[in-house]
């Protein structure tokens, strides 16, 4: 969230991107203004992804990446998550991870929730296998595999703030050297 307002771009979360795969007319919404172009190279790419069994064949996974296209088209977006880093196209797409040891983790989440230490374990296991079961099921990539990423930071380390800011500086690199190529 906060590397989507240091850039001053839209940012779409878990919860915001399962609204918008669900509601058939918001998810319309993000092709507005698009030209006729994106969205027919997004129809292709996503086919192009199930016959490569990069993306699961799933109604629901479909439309989440017909979503999470309409939103890389428009681009000056940070996503978190649900696999739009397998979906949208590497040389457009910053894929971050950021980690932490697991005790900072369950420090975090205990007091972020309010649980005790052990529900804050308990928690960090289950989020923890339910989004490896959810990108190895969906496209079919394990997202421990650290050298898919641009970047991997241990926000243990460098902090939330410094990590934001490395992402950002990252971000717009990689946008100034996009814009560079498309003008030559």
């Amino acid at each position: 969230k906060r590397q989507a307002q240091l850039l001053d771009w839209d940012y779409y979360d878990q919860e915001k991107l399962e609204y918008l795969a669900q509601e058939a007319h918001l998810e319309q919404e993000l092709w507005l203004g698009l030209p006729a172009e994106a969205r027919q190279w997004a129809e292709q790419h996503l086919q192009q992804l199930v016959a490569q069994r990069r993306l699961s064949d799933h109604p629901s996974i479909q439309r989440l990446a017909h979503a999470l296209l309409a939103i890389g088209c428009r681009g000056r977006a940070v996503i978190l998550g649900r696999g739009a880093g397998y979906v949208l196209p590497v040389a457009s797409t910053l894929l971050v991870r950021v980690v932490a040891p697991m005790g900072d983790r369950i420090r975090y989440m205990s007091e972020f929730l309010r649980l005790t230490e052990e529900q804050a374990r308990d928690y960090v296991y289950k989020t923890d296998r339910q989004r490896l079961e959810f990108v190895l099921t969906h496209f079919g990539i394990d997202p421990n595999e650290v050298h898919q990423y641009d970047l991997v930071l241990n926000s243990s380390l460098l902090g939330v703030e410094a990590c934001a800011q490395v992402i950002v500086t990252a971000a717009r690199y990689k946008q100034a050297t996009l814009e560079q190529e498309e003008e030559s």
